[in-house]
């Protein structure tokens, strides 16, 4: 009758009266999940109401941007970046762990976080195609928003000796597949 689909659904929740419902949306097919979801009309919590009809629906837009979710682990973990945010500086990428983050070094730099500010030889921001290393004091989830990466249009440039590679899918990959496009041959590793 109204040629759309619908979603009913009962949100449940204690003495969370009056406060803002936020909706997230999940792609099964992919196992991506999307964090902001924007209603088209504002919607609270209260006890036996309803909201929206199917003539008149609160309307749900999934923004499309998507979250990376990594647990760093206390001692060393390798990061890497597979969201590009609007400001990928330290500061705002990390805001929320800084005080377990004992150091982050990238391959030819290095930045710790004492008495609230940054200090080292890593500046500016970090880059999706690095990888870093970083020591935690105790274990965190890192969880960041942003656009996806698009492999194809973001090459990675291999060095002449070690590279510390980001990598920018959300699935595991072979390192066949990771290196589909190279051409390496046995022998190639080289001792400095």
């Amino acid at each position: 009758r109204y040629d759309a689909y619908f979603v009913t659904m009962d949100i449940y929740g204690g003495n969370d009266a009056g406060q803002p419902v936020t909706f997230r949306a999940f792609d099964a097919s992919t196992g991506t999940l999307y964090p902001e979801v924007v209603a088209n009309k504002d919607v609270t919590f209260q006890f036996l109401e309803l909201n929206g009809t199917y003539s008149d629906p609160v309307a749900l837009t999934v923004i499309d941007k998507i979250e990376q979710t990594t647990v760093l682990k206390e001692g060393w973990n390798w990061l890497s970046f597979y969201v590009k945010t609007d400001a990928m500086t330290i500061a705002s990428l990390l805001a929320s762990i800084a005080e377990d983050v004992e150091i982050i070094k990238s391959q030819n730099a290095y930045l710790s976080f004492e008495n609230g500010t940054w200090g080292g030889s890593l500046k500016g921001v970090l880059s999706n195609g690095q990888m870093y290393a970083v020591k935690m004091k105790k274990e965190r989830t890192l969880r960041i928003i942003g656009e996806r990466l698009e492999v194809a249009g973001n090459p990675i440039e291999l060095s002449k000796g070690w590279n510390w590679i980001g990598y920018y899918c959300r699935h595991v990959s072979t390192l066949a597949d990771a290196f589909a496009d190279q051409n390496f041959v046995d022998g190639l590793v080289e001792a400095s």
